[in-house]
């Protein structure tokens, strides 16, 4: 994944598309000085208790992480989530009212099995996970579906990747299962996975067998009239580097004539109003790319922003006002240095500021031991001009691992001087997190997993190899 800014599953080939609500971003003309990296918060703050407990799950609740004190600063961990059994989680979205949905995978039975494959037999394998949560942290409820194992020496792996949820609380999930799941009647199963529509409170509506490779690990996003649109992973694009677009209705049946996107990296930019946009960069001239897609697919007015010399990573965010931001590469390896662009309306440069993405690595990078690499990095909007910046830092040659991938999160003021930066740390090595999803009203969280699960977080269940997580973040 050069430059996909989904998150990626060293087992599953995963990413993830985000249902974020966009507001106002603004900026002067003017030349900046590189952003700084303020001491980051990691306080954590008690989840509120007025709502009601949460239905009998099929999957324990998480059990919540013991809180000492309101967060003082934003940036803080409000709470964190680690589920009993889920081995990670690939996709996250929400609802109107600010209800938070994962996807991902558990594994099957009680974990009796053995995680890691080189310690040999009882192998775990692993179901498709579905979960939805309120804003303080309460499980709502949870499906786990799959197809049992023929046997204990064999790994069998199913899950869900991406999550869209409408207007009306509806779930459309996307999800790669071996066969038809006894737990979950109703299910069908593909070749290139399933196609299933849940209800706000956990009903299957419905379910379609996936036959299509154009559309296997599909992004997926809903527009405002409940339309579904599924755009095929650059992995599984087609022969010339092109993606295939394709319009769902809400009752799963395909409409509307497909379209080619020949975008490297395509996937559904957040967008205000629940528009459809496809982001990406532009493999023969480096462009960072806008693509509005109407409702009968066909493309709107593009836009482009030059790279003058630097190299497009991930596309481009947009706010609700038009302006856009990109973050531009250049060099590669420990070498590699970004820059932060600013563009107004009209597509004119508002202005240019150089990022630092090796700060507050762990551990410092040691000449002849190991170099730093930055292998995606995602601008995304949030209130009166604020960014969040989402990116991942992959380290080789540490002497106890042979890789380690680091997640951080960084919220820049209107002016793009850093306020917060948090580093994700794993206790086992590894930790890959989605991107981040801020909800309508404006909460802040992120979901993924990390190997022998998150540094000073709890979880209810056995120590697994990798264990997924939901953050939610004091903005």
């Amino acid at each position: 994944m050069p430059s996909n800014p989904l998150s990626v599953d060293f087992r599953f080939v995963s990413g993830m598309t985000l249902a974020l609500i966009l507001a106002a971003c603004g900026g002067t003309p003017a030349s900046q000085p590189p952003i700084k990296n303020p001491p980051s918060g990691n306080a954590t703050a008690a989840p509120p208790t007025e709502n009601p407990p949460p239905p009998r799950s099929e999957v324990p609740a998480p059990r919540p992480v013991p809180d000492s004190k309101p967060p003082a600063v934003s940036g803080s961990r409000m709470w964190v989530r680690q589920p009993a059994r889920v081995d990670n989680l690939q996709g996250v979205a929400s609802d109107a009212v600010g209800n938070v949905y994962v996807v991902g995978s558990v594994i099957e039975g009680d974990a009796s099995c053995r995680v890691n494959e080189r310690a040999g037999p009882p192998f775990c394998s692993y179901d498709a996970y579905v979960a939805k949560f309120n804003p303080g942290g309460q499980l709502l409820w949870s499906k786990s579906f799959g197809t049992p194992a023929p046997s204990t020496t064999e790994v069998q792996s199913e899950a869900a990747y991406r999550v869209a949820v409408d207007a009306g609380g509806n779930a459309y999930v996307l999800a790669s299962l071996v066969g038809p799941p006894a737990s979950l009647p109703g299910v069908q199963a593909g070749p290139e996975g399933s196609f299933l529509k849940f209800s706000p409170t956990g009903t299957l509506i419905w379910s379609k067998a996936m036959s299509d490779a154009q559309l296997s690990r599909a992004d997926m996003t809903v527009d405002a009239a409940g339309s579904v649109y599924l755009l095929g992973h650059p992995e599984h694009a087609a022969a010339d580097g092109s993606a295939t677009l394709a319009k769902f209705t809400a009752e799963g049946s395909e409409t509307g004539t497909r379209r080619e996107i020949t975008l490297n990296s395509a996937y559904f930019a957040p967008a205000p109003e629940r528009q459809v946009l496809v982001t990406g960069c532009d493999a023969q001239t480096n462009e960072a790319v806008l693509q509005p897609v109407a409702a009968d697919l066909s493309a709107g007015t593009e836009r482009r922003f030059a790279p003058e010399g630097r190299e497009c990573l991930s596309g481009a965010a947009v706010d609700a006002q038009g302006r856009a931001a990109v973050v531009w590469v250049s060099g590669e390896a420990e070498s590699r240095t970004a820059v932060l662009s600013r563009y107004a309306a009209d597509n004119s440069l508002l202005r240019s500021t150089p990022y630092d993405w090796k700060q507050n690595l762990n551990p410092e990078p040691q000449e002849g031991v190991y170099s730093p690499s930055l292998s995606q990095i995602t601008p995304l909007f949030g209130a009166n001009g604020t960014l969040y910046l989402s990116y991942n830092v992959l380290t080789q040659g540490i002497p106890t691992r042979d890789r380690y991938r680091s997640e951080f999160l960084a919220k820049l003021d209107a002016g793009d001087q850093q306020v917060w930066l948090n580093r994700l740390d794993a206790t086992g090595g590894n930790t890959s997190a989605a991107l981040p999803l801020l909800t309508p009203g404006g909460a802040l969280y992120q979901a993924g997993y990390a190997q022998g699960g998150l540094e000073g977080a709890g979880t209810n269940g056995p120590k697994l190899e990798f264990q997924g997580f939901l953050i939610r973040w004091t903005p």
